[in-house]
């Protein structure tokens, strides 16, 4: 280009990101000062706008002031530094601007030796048809370029993707439909540890016969809401049967995807919450459970007489409360210490628990009260119970290699449609001081309501 134009020195300059870098040039050694050098693109865009079109082309009479004009020297007068039509100026610049796709990937510029003739018509149509192929050139080597690094980016997630689905610590499975059902189309090594499984012989297995629940809904059947899109996530804990042939909880969390274009896939996760779950029930039990006797506390007392007493106005029947609290108990803690003290409490609770029904609430109120909760039960059956709560609880029993003596005084309360839980706790609790109050101290008195 540069021989057929037969201009000073034509130069390449390449868009990239905010700046216009100069990559090639041809003509005068001074060229070499373009090459690399960079400078804003919106200089070079200010240029254009403010250059001459000439078919495709732009031309610009002082282009020193937006962008690099080479020239041989500063002449002092204005047709030398501006030019005329019939030469060339310092401060002129011919612009070939390369688009491609609605975007501006380059330019092309030309610049004559001071007082040349510029360039002519055939010139400049060189020019546009140079400018033309070189813009289709640059944006085939770069979209090429692109196509090459999505290409490769593609496959370093995909391996990415292998390395973290076969290296991860928790079970994950990739699951798609099958004829009969959900199969496994592969798992990685946690998940074939969890289940005994191999990673290679699971491939297709149906799901079901490799996560195997215990109880409750199977597997595959929420997996099959995803795979049908009626559901997009799934988050469930769930019992399974482990390798050892026992069972281990796992929290399973899946998600629709497509492995392949129209493909319905679901990548399923389980984390083994095995720990996590036998805590949760020791947090739940101590929060309803007395820590020293492991019987059930107040709260739960309450709540299953609360529900005695709805279920004896829906169904007409009948209940009692039983408070139990213990004669001379501060003197065995005076006496022996409070440690003595607790273990007569958890001997007592035993005996306590022993001579209830399965289906009766027996618990510690606080200190050394006892309640029980029975329903139904008859009046009769109510005196019975307390007897044998009588008996048990104050029998001797030897603690720390000494015998001990503990009574009880019980007040019964009858449970009755219509009673409240709140009445039912002052009656209660009054019979049984009825019981400390009275001369020849009953085992029991009941309030019959």
């Amino acid at each position: 280009l540069h021989d057929l134009l037969q201009c000073r020195v034509v130069a390449v300059h390449l868009a990239e990101q905010d700046d216009m870098v100069g990559a090639a040039y041809a003509g005068d050694p001074s060229g070499q000062a373009l090459v690399g050098r960079r400078q804003p693109l919106q200089a070079w865009q200010s240029l254009l706008d403010a250059s001459t079109p000439k078919g495709t082309l732009r031309f610009c009479r002082d282009a020193r002031d937006y962008v690099l004009v080479l020239s041989h020297a500063d002449p002092d007068d204005e047709v030398a530094q501006l030019g005329d039509d019939s030469q060339w100026g310092a401060g002129n610049l011919m612009l070939a601007p390369l688009t491609a796709g609605g975007e501006l990937v380059g330019i092309v510029t030309v610049s004559m030796a001071v007082g040349a003739t510029p360039l002519g018509e055939l010139q400049c149509i060189l020019l546009e048809i140079f400018a033309l192929q070189a813009a289709v050139a640059i944006h085939q080597h770069r979209t090429s370029e692109r196509a090459a690094a999505d290409h490769l980016a593609l496959r370093l997630s995909e391996e990415r993707f292998r390395l973290a689905f076969d290296n991860a610590p928790i079970g994950v499975a990739e699951i798609i439909p099958g004829d009969d059902g959900p199969v496994i189309a592969r798992i990685n090594r946690a998940a074939g540890a969890m289940f005994g499984a191999s990673v290679i012989g699971s491939r297709h297995e149906p799901v079901d016969s490799l996560l195997a629940v215990v109880r409750g809904e199977p597997l595959s059947t929420l997996i099959s809401d995803l795979l049908n899109r009626d559901r997009s996530t799934l988050r469930v804990e769930v019992p399974f049967i482990g390798s050892d042939g026992g069972e281990f909880w796992g929290l399973v969390e899946a998600a629709s995807l497509e492995t392949t274009p129209g493909q319905p896939g679901v990548l399923c996760q389980i984390v083994d919450i095995t720990q996590s779950k036998a805590e949760e029930r020791e947090l739940t039990k101590l929060a309803r459970h007395d820590a020293l006797t492991g019987l059930p506390n107040r709260l739960v007392l309450m709540d299953r007489l609360e529900a005695a007493v709805r279920e004896a106005s829906e169904q007409d029947l009948t209940g009692a409360l039983l408070f139990c609290d213990l004669d001379h108990f501060k003197s065995i803690n005076d006496r022996r210490g409070h440690l003595v003290g607790d273990d007569a409490l958890v001997a007592l609770a035993t005996r306590l628990h022993s001579v209830v029904r399965a289906s009766d609430t027996a618990g510690r109120f606080g200190g050394d009260e006892f309640v029980v909760v029975s329903f139904p039960l008859p009046e009769e059956a109510a005196e019975r119970l307390a007897e044998r709560i009588s008996a048990a609880m104050s029998a001797p029993m030897e603690i720390d290699g000494e015998e001990l003596h503990v009574g009880v005084s019980i007040g019964i309360a009858m449970i009755t449609p219509g009673v409240q839980a709140s009445d039912l706790l002052k009656r209660a609790d009054a019979a049984m001081y009825a019981v400390r109050s009275r001369r020849d101290r009953p085992l029991y008195v009941l309030d019959a309501g």
